[in-house]
């Protein structure tokens, strides 16, 4: 593949967004990231896994975001575990978006809100 590929996935619990983005990324050949985002996310930070995985589970906005990019030029230190946690999230993801890639949720489709060289998908399904 010679041009840059970045899909973001973003779906609702039960639509298969998971499966259809790791098809996508088999079909084109590309890395597919999900959960390894957690997993590189804590060997950026020196963080324990758990930390990632209980504020993942917390709901995260376009507004964190955005406080998120206002407190860049703050100290982490002064800054929240949780908002802590969403700055080292992002900055995997920016850096992971360099390259051709899947990526699922993680609020990837908020994060590299700027860039427009990624297509971006929301994949829903009726609950049956």
């Amino acid at each position: 593949m010679s041009k840059k590929t970045v899909i973001l996935i973003s779906r609702e619990y039960g639509s298969g967004g998971r499966g259809i983005g790791e098809k996508i990324a088999k079909e084109l050949n590309i890395p597919f990231y999900d959960k390894e985002v957690i997993r590189l996310a804590c060997q950026e930070s020196g963080f324990d896994v758990s930390l990632f995985e209980n504020t993942e589970e917390q709901t995260k906005s376009p507004l964190s975001y955005l406080l998120s990019m206002y407190y860049a030029t703050v100290s982490p230190s002064e800054l929240s575990l949780n908002d802590q946690v969403f700055l080292i999230q992002s900055k995997v993801i920016r850096d992971l978006a360099k390259e051709s890639c899947v990526i699922i949720g993680r609020c990837a489709d908020y994060i590299l809100k700027d860039y427009d060289d990624e297509l971006r998908i929301f994949i829903h399904a009726d609950l049956e």
